[in-house]
């Protein structure tokens, strides 16, 4: 079925509508970066990666990423 907002979603789900948000947020980060957590290069905690979604451009995203996880290669995932 289709869901109107993420309100509902979040209804559904029976999470709060701030946590829906964090999740759908995860989708904005950049590929390379979603590929290195899926493939358990890295193990971030929930902060990390919204301290890192923060960034609109994912090459700044990448640069805080780096930050806190310096021994990720990016490069090989890109």
């Amino acid at each position: 079925g289709e869901l109107r907002d993420y309100a509902e979603a979040a209804k559904r789900l029976g999470i709060a509508r701030a946590r829906m948000t964090q999740i759908c947020d995860l989708a904005l980060l950049a590929s390379d970066i979603q590929t290195a957590v899926l493939l358990g290069l890295c193990e971030p905690r929930d902060r990390h990666l919204r301290a890192v979604g923060r960034h609109p451009l994912w090459q700044d995203q990448r640069r805080a990423f780096l930050s806190l996880f310096p021994t990720v290669n990016l490069e090989t995932e890109r």
